[in-house]
């Protein structure tokens, strides 16, 4: 996938996170809409392990909308910790 996506629209895989549009439509191109949600899908799942977030399948999401609920998601972990620890600093 990397070469054709090098060779044909000149996309390294550091470039890869940037150009999501892009990647997507050459999956469909080459998988299909519906190849292309299970991909998503399991990329989604491996980011969301990755952080340690709680994947949640969400109908209607792609990658892009799934990157952007574990952003959220970490940054409301963050604010937990934050909280958690502020609480304890008293002691």
């Amino acid at each position: 996938m990397y070469a054709h996506l090098r060779e044909q629209y000149n996309i390294t895989p550091e470039e890869v996170p940037y150009r999501l549009n892009t990647v997507t439509t050459v999956l469909q191109n080459v998988f299909g809409v519906i190849g292309t949600k299970t991909i998503e899908k399991a990329v989604a799942r491996r980011l969301f392990q990755n952080y340690q977030v709680d994947f949640v399948d969400t109908l209607g999401n792609d990658l892009s909308g799934y990157i952007e609920l574990c952003k959220k998601r970490l940054a409301a972990n963050l604010t937990k910790e934050q909280r958690t620890k502020s609480r304890y600093r008293d002691f």
